[in-house]
């Protein structure tokens, strides 16, 4: 079986979704700012790798 590329959208997908079902746990079920702070860190760092890989697809190759 072989391994995800970290900075491949599947990846990073799924990192962004995942951290945003826990986010959602802990604000409706049992809130812990420590918690939120590591998930929230997660959807960013996730959502800026998309956003890098989008942009990178877009660009022409030199």
């Amino acid at each position: 079986m072989g391994r995800l590329d970290p900075r491949k959208p599947v990846s990073l997908l799924a990192n962004l979704l995942g951290a945003s079902a826990i986010l959602y746990s802990l604000f409706t079920e049992a809130f812990n700012l420590s918690a939120v702070a590591m998930e929230g860190a997660w959807v960013l760092v996730s959502g800026i790798g998309l956003i890098r890989w989008a942009i990178g697809r877009r660009k022409p190759p030199a």
